[in-house]
């Protein structure tokens, strides 16, 4: 099963990285360059993305690559922002805002959203309301966890140290990291070094 998510994981990364290539390209930058983010990097932000554990989200992954910055004020948050919650019955969703939904006093009651997975008909706009203005069901207000990502020229550049420090890595083991690594990279066999290889070390026990 953990074979089954890396390869989904990288089937979703080599096609996010198509379209990151590609607003590069369009920008003058060098196609490859993500932030200086390492093949290790891209890889763990993609598992902070989808949710891989404990106090992962998209905010993290954002964050902790310096690609934007958390919103905590409501009144600041903007269509495009990225959030995800958690709401009762138990359950969550990773949604794109759109805009509040308030009351006739302004407060604000819950959110408009653009989203997968909408009762399974696919992508839309979906909406929903806090559970404490809901008769205790929805979305939990204190749960949400929203983030902007910047522009590329306001990127906080990466650094050995933040990088390792962000990239607290899920111990998948060397074998799957490696046939994720296959997945979105050509690799000659002949040309294969330890740096090559998400964990690092001998080569040999990637087999």
């Amino acid at each position: 099963m953990v074979r089954v998510a890396v390869i989904a994981a990288a089937s979703r990364s080599k096609r996010s990285c198509a379209r990151l290539k590609l607003r590069n390209i369009q920008k003058g930058l060098d196609a490859d360059d993500f932030n200086s983010m390492t093949f290790n990097d891209l890889f763990n932000a993609l598992q902070f993305w989808y949710i891989e554990g404990t106090g992962d989200c998209e905010r993290r992954a954002i964050e902790s690559y310096g690609l934007g910055r958390a919103i905590t004020n409501f009144e600041k948050v903007r269509a495009g922002d990225f959030v995800s919650y958690d709401s009762t019955p138990a359950g969550g969703h990773s949604v794109i805002f759109v805009e509040w939904i308030r009351d006739v006093e302004k407060k604000i009651i819950g959110m408009k959203y653009f989203s997968s997975n909408l009762s399974s008909n696919g992508i839309g706009y979906g909406q929903g309301k806090f559970s404490d203005s809901n008769n205790g069901r929805g979305i939990l207000r204190n749960s949400l966890r929203i983030a902007r990502v910047g522009a590329i020229k306001d990127y906080v550049k990466l650094t050995a140290r933040t990088s390792s420090s962000a990239m607290l890595m899920r111990r998948h083991s060397r074998r799957e990291l490696f046939i994720c690594l296959q997945l979105l990279q050509p690799i000659q066999k002949n040309n294969l070094n330890d740096d090559d290889l998400p964990l690092g070390g001998n080569r040999r026990r990637a087999r």
